[in-house]
């Protein structure tokens, strides 16, 4: 089971989402098929607990709030899919800009232990990512997010 305290910075690891909404990409750039396919395989190794899998979508220049270089993503990602077992990715309003070669996704996430369970504590996110093309290959570079909703007290 996810915890409330783990469930932010796992969503770091849910941004690679599949783009369950719209991954047909109908009319867009081959450059967005590719970022919306990198981020469905990302999905896909987080969904069948391969690490490795999902670090070969990470640029070595990345960093974030949470993790301040590769070393600390890699270690935090390999800590949480060993003590999580089952996870899934829900994604919605997903935007995709590019600019030459580097490129911003922006989108809504929650996370579930299953696919037919509510998020716990219902949590949804607001996440911005950046992404940088390098040898024809888009990698991920930075990651933020914060809660889309604020509970009422």
């Amino acid at each position: 089971m996810i915890k409330r305290k783990h469930a932010t910075t796992l969503l770091f690891l849910f941004l690679a989402g599949s783009l369950m909404l719209g991954l047909s990409a109908c009319g867009s750039s081959e450059d967005e098929m590719a970022l919306r396919s990198n981020l469905r395989d990302m999905r896909q190794a987080i969904s069948s607990n391969k690490a490795d899998v999902l670090m070969k979508f990470v640029d070595e220049s990345y960093k974030s709030p949470a993790h301040p270089n590769i070393n600390a993503l890699r270690n935090f990602v390999n800590s949480h899919l060993s003590r999580n077992r089952v996870i899934h990715i829900y994604l919605a309003d997903i935007n995709v800009e590019i600019d030459g070669d580097t490129a911003t996704i922006v989108f809504f996430s929650g996370t579930a232990d299953g696919p037919d369970k509510v998020p716990e504590r219902g949590r949804l996110f607001k996440v911005g990512t950046r992404w940088l093309k390098t040898n024809g290959q888009w990698l991920l570079t930075q990651a933020k997010w914060r809660p889309a909703l604020i509970p009422r007290n």
